[in-house]
Formats: structure tokens, sequence, C-alpha cells
């Protein structure tokens, strides 16, 4: 039993049967999300969108990590006529620079649910954003006085490491993950997330359990049982921001896709938001618009429309050489 949860106060809205407090920019969850218009079925008007982010897994991937060929091709040529297709994922750099490579997406990629850019041409960093040691050595040997079944694993920038007993089994979507004694995660550095766990507690109820115990840090359900303490100020919004400012784009120019929770914070800060169809219900509430499914190629819906009036302008161009 977890002592500290007893006669905690039900904050404003609801995910998925779970209260949970949309509140502000600074409440160490989310921020305040984009507001929705709804399930729009008919896309906006997409041809000055010149970079387009895209979380992985559940939007762009099927169920087995599989980029779905319907979406990959469409990435493709959009990228053909100029546009900036990045991954935004949970992923570490390894599997997002495989993936990213294989599919077409690029020129860059962001990681750690906004910790990490990765230039995908050299794999070399663009930033980091990581997690003082003191800080989350505190925040684990806090929560594991307060209860022993807590479970801990660390993400840095370059592996995945878990103590005995975090995975029932190990996910395939992770990189190579270690299991070591929890002694051994405090040696690791450039720590990027700590990733917390208690069995039979979903993600989105362990988010408001840990709020205002972590501290300054920023706590991210997962799409998993888990959650994710990340740097201050530190979410896929902000990785996001920091992508199109490294390719000089605008956030007027930028268009975003997601499915669940942690996808929230990029919908925020742009008015291209879009949800896959089977994304969770609060992410198809704060998108300002829904397209099909992942395996329906949802992405691909969206990338379809990129990029057109810049093709147009080119072949005008080229025509108008030959005249």
């Amino acid at each position: 039993m977890i002592p500290w949860t007893q006669g905690a106060v039900a904050p404003a809205g609801d995910v998925g049967g779970v209260a949970w407090d949309e509140g502000d920019p600074d409440d160490g969850i989310f921020g305040d999300g984009a507001g929705s218009a709804g399930l729009a079925m008919t896309l906006p008007e997409l041809s000055d969108v010149r970079l387009l982010a895209t979380d992985l897994d559940g939007t762009f991937l099927d169920a087995h990590g599989v980029p779905v060929k319907r979406s990959a091709s469409a990435i493709r040529a959009a990228r053909e006529r100029g546009v900036h297709v990045v991954a935004a994922t949970a992923r570490g750099q390894r599997s997002t620079r495989a993936i990213s490579l294989a599919s077409g997406l690029g020129p860059l990629a962001v990681c750690a649910n906004g910790a990490v850019g990765l230039d995908l041409a050299t794999g070399g960093l663009l930033w980091t954003r990581t997690i003082d040691r003191e800080r989350y050595v505190a925040i684990v040997e806090t929560l594991a006085t307060w209860d022993l079944a807590f479970k801990f694993a660390v993400e840095t920038v370059t592996e995945f490491v878990a103590e005995a007993g975090f995975f029932p089994r190990v996910p395939e979507v992770l990189d190579a993950t270690q299991v070591i004694e929890r002694k051994a995660l405090f040696d690791r550095d450039q720590v990027v997330k700590l990733v917390v766990r208690y069995p039979g507690v979903g993600s989105a109820d362990l988010a408001t359990m840990l709020k205002g115990v972590i501290g300054s840090e920023q706590v991210i359900p997962g799409s998993i049982d888990w959650v994710e303490v990340v740097a201050r100020g530190v979410s896929k919004g902000f990785g996001v921001g920091m992508a199109a400012d490294a390719l000089g784009i605008g956030t007027e120019r930028l268009a975003v896709v997601g499915d669940h929770l942690n996808d929230l914070p990029m919908f925020s800060i742009t008015k291209y938001s879009f949800a896959v169809g089977n994304g969770h219900a609060r992410a198809l509430e704060m998108a300002r618009w829904v397209v099909g499914t992942n395996v329906e190629g949802g992405v691909g819906e969206i990338a379809d429309q990129l990029g057109l009036g810049s093709a147009r302008s080119g072949r005008q161009e080229a025509a108008s050489r030959y005249c």
C-alpha cells in the first residue's frame, strides 16, 4: 500500500478514468494543452507547412514497432518536396536513429521526450537536458523509503538500464536494456530520464501520485505503466521547438501528430495539431484534427498534403526557365 496517496484531492479533468490536473505550464507535469475544435475530419490547408513532427510508437509505427507502409511512403514523398519530417519520441537515440534512417525521416530527431536532439546524418547530439545525479538519487532513495515495491530505471544519452524486477519482461521496443543492481543506477552519468514503476499502478495514476513529491523536475506519464522524471521544462513541446529553431522554421509552419499523453505538450506549440484515431482519449480531445489510425496510415494523410505549394512553385519556376 502507498501511504501517501490516502486522502488525495481529485484534480479537475479525467484521463481514462483517472482524475487529472491540466494545471499550468509550471505545474511539473505537462502545461496547458492547445484546446480542441472537436473531432474535425476535414484537414486544413497544409501546403505551407515545412516541418512535421511525428510520434513513433502508436502513431507512425504499428503495434510491432514497424513503420506503416502507407505513412512511410507519404513521408518520403513529402521529403522529396522539401518538407522536414522528424521523429518526436520517448525512445532513446539508437532505435530512433535506426527507424528514422530506414523510413526517410530527418534531418534530425527529438528523443527521450525532448531531452535529446539528434543529428541523424552524423549521430551527433544537438542538445541534451540531463538530471543532476544528486537529484535523481535523492528521488530514488525517498520513494524506496516510502515503499519497497517501487522499481527504477534510468536512461542516459547512450543507454537504458533497469534494476532487476523493473520489467516483468523486457519490451522489444526498448534499446538494449541492461538489468543491474539498484546501487549501480547511481553510477550513471548524463542521465536524461529517471523511470519509475509501481506494480499494478497505471502511468496516469502514478504521475498524479508523484506530483508535488518529485520537486523541480518534470513528471511525464509513459505509454506503459510507468512515469518518466526529466529535467525541469523538458517535454516533447520543448524538443520540437528546439528542432524547429535548429531548422530555422517558425511554429506557424509546423505540424505535429501523436497519440498519447506525452504528445500533448507539442500540441500546444502550433495551430496544426493532429491525433491518430487510435489515440488516447485525451489526445483525441486536445488535438485540433483527428486522422486515421496508425495502421490506417493516419500520418500519411497529413504528409500527403505537405509541400504541395512549394512543389507547384518549383514546377512553375522550372517551366518558366524553358519558355
